[in-house]
């Protein structure tokens, strides 16, 4: 009975655990899908804020101004400051906008009204070596419509009239939108979370005046561990405690640093919400323990009594099965005590294969859930409804992606930079699946926060590899073909590292291949230099790019599809429009395929160039249109 009580007390123990770090990795994975979109907002805040400092004209700030307002909606305010280089305590030249509702405003005084508290806007410092974000601000009234904001500051300095200036741009933000996620986040019944930023600021909840009845307990915790220490340490971990003077029971409070923006995540649930499950558990546990020690006893006494006979070749048998799992039979005294060890290990080895089952189903479960997210995140990011810009007649454009395992390592995109310029991505990693898929991802995602009508497309390949290739010790790379179509004047500039070469459908069916490649793949290695190349469009012609998957398809025989089957499938559709060329050659691919599965991820995407004044229309051909 004494053994009994000891594994009960163990399997408490054990099973409360368990039962925690089950939760643990519950809300980690639940609370990230809530926090990604922060994460992406303030990373995408920095690339184009650094970007553009890069190559910015202090003297000229109205031009970059209204570029990141249409770039980033979450934007509320913008402010240039250069310092005088003679004395930096005193301000040369002052540049403020903010946006209010869909026009863009310079009144400081009524931004300052609505957000008084943002000193760091207000009086800005004269002296500043890195960037870095401030604390959330909050809105005085809320008329603006912005709840809390947080200011993205990056220093630059820059020469002008043989002299040395010194500036701060600043980029105030709105994460209502993303923060709101957390509003809906599942905490079970009573649980509820807390945002922390790195200065021990609350993120969330939102609201200034939040009551310190549920945040100011947790400071009983943290009293000995500060949240700086956790954050730079990187620890998670959960621990129990006990408000004083709070109405509130015992609770397990569980803490992980959020990556990237140095924030801490701290979930509270009390201890009902934990222990149901471990009661339950145990009780199972308990009931298998005691029937097992049930069985046990009662078959030592049945064999005591009506087989001591064979008890001598059972114990032989038994003692053969010990000394295989490497057990020094010199310490067992009697048959009683070969026995009782081989029961001993058969219970043990059958509580493993019971864990080890229950690991392996779980680990499948969650695995295909996490291939399913890993499907909807990247289909999600990839253009599926068209028309893309349905108020645009001056271009038509379609695309399609077919991964060949359920995720792949093939994006598109298509976006507009402004109202007369079109931006085309294409890339094909290498390899397939979820690795493939988060490096084309954040290709992708790397190529809309550098993407602008200004600077030229070498440049951007260039900070694209150099971002790609940073740490980069595995021998992942992808090839990426990027282009900007000016709606105006039809002038296609692009620039191609490694990828498959697109071509051009000619107003007079001819196909035109473009002969030019700028590079090796992105994050093959660093420091690569980039050209572009420019190519003129007329009205009616259509460019048509892919990847590998095309082309290196292969039927039953071995036989590759090829760019001549391409060509023709093209040719034959030469007046239809970018979705039902898509679509022919896809159709034609499958058929050509036959029964075999997709080999490799499969893209292609069209994109017509119809003109301002004379656009072709769908299913018209392009030299009647001329």
């Amino acid at each position: 009975m004494l053994l009994a009580v000891i594994i009960i007390i163990v399997s408490y123990w054990f099973t409360r655990n368990m039962v925690i770090e089950s939760l643990f990795d519950k809300l980690r994975f639940h609370t990230q899908e809530a926090i990604n979109p922060i994460q992406s907002s303030m990373n995408e805040t920095e690339w184009l804020i650094d970007n553009i400092t890069t190559e910015f004209d202090f003297e000229r700030p109205a031009k970059y101004a209204p570029f990141i307002f249409k770039t980033k909606p979450g934007v509320v305010a913008l402010r240039f400051v250069v310092f005088n280089p003679k004395d930096t305590n005193q301000i040369q030249s002052d540049y403020f906008l903010y946006r209010n509702g869909d026009s863009i405003k310079t009144d400081k005084t009524a931004f300052y009204h609505e957000f008084p508290s943002a000193g760091i806007l207000i009086n800005p410092p004269s002296h500043r070596v890195s960037p870095e974000w401030s604390s959330p601000f909050y809105s005085n009234t809320n008329k603006a419509g912005y709840r809390q904001i947080l200011i993205y500051s990056n220093p630059v300095s820059f020469n002008s009239q043989n002299q040395k200036f010194h500036g701060i741009i600043y980029c105030a933000i709105s994460l209502d939108r993303e923060i709101s996620a957390l509003d809906s986040l599942d905490v079970h019944k009573n649980g509820f979370p807390f945002l922390i930023t790195e200065k021990g600021e609350l993120i969330y909840p939102q609201d200034p005046n939040f009551s310190q009845k549920k945040y100011g307990y947790l400071g009983k915790y943290f009293q000995n561990l500060s949240i700086n220490q956790i954050i730079k340490e990187g620890k998670k971990g959960f621990a129990f405690i006990q408000p004083d003077g709070s109405k509130m029971k015992k609770s397990v409070v569980l803490y992980w640093p959020v990556r990237n923006i140095n924030w801490l995540m701290v979930t509270v649930l009390p201890r009902s919400e934990y222990m149901s499950v471990v009661n339950r558990m145990l009780h199972i546990e308990i009931s298998i323990i005691l029937l097992i020690v049930g069985f046990s006893t009662a078959t030592a006494i049945y064999l005591s009594k009506k087989l001591v006979s064979p008890i001598t070749t059972l114990a032989d048998a038994s003692l053969k099965m010990i000394e295989e799992e490497g057990i020094k039979s010199s310490n067992l005294l009697n048959e009683v005590d070969i026995l009782s060890q081989s029961i001993e290990m058969m219970k043990r080895k059958l509580r493993n294969y019971e864990k080890e089952k229950l690991k392996i189903e779980m680990d499948n479960e969650e695995m295909e859930k996490e291939l399913k997210l890993a499907k909807e995140i990247e289909m999600g990011i990839v253009p599926t409804k068209f028309p893309l810009f349905p108020g645009r007649t001056d271009f038509d454009c379609y695309g399609k992606l077919l991964p060949a395992k359920i995720v792949g390592g093939d994006l598109f995109d298509f976006f507009l930079l402004d109202e007369n310029h079109l931006f085309l991505s294409i890339c094909d990693t290498l390899g397939k699946g979820i690795p493939a898929a988060m490096f084309a991802v954040a290709t992708r995602t790397l190529i809309r926060s550098i993407a602008n009508p200004i600077t030229r497309l070498g440049k951007m390949m260039e900070l694209l590899n150099d971002e790609l290739s940073l740490g980069h010790d595995s021998d992942m790379y992808v090839t990426v073909m990027m282009g900007r179509l000016d709606l105006n004047t039809g002038e296609f500039a692009y620039c191609n590292a490694g990828h498959p070469k697109p071509f051009i459908l000619r107003n007079n069916n001819r196909i035109e291949e473009f002969d030019t490649t700028h590079g090796f793949p992105i994050g093959v290695r660093k420091n690569q230099k980039y050209v572009e190349t420019i190519v003129k469009l007329n009205p009616g012609e259509t460019i048509i790019a892919y990847t590998d998957g095309i082309t290196e398809e292969v039927d039953k025989t071995g036989v590759f599809y090829g760019k001549e089957r391409l060509y023709s499938v093209i040719q034959l559709n030469n007046s239809a429009s970018p979705e039902k060329f898509v679509k022919e050659v896809l159709k034609n691919l499958e058929k050509f395929r036959g029964k075999k599965e997709i080999y490799d991820d499969t893209t292609i995407v069209a994109l017509r160039y119809n003109g301002k004044e004379n656009p072709v229309k769908e299913n018209q051909n392009p030299k009647e249109s001329l």
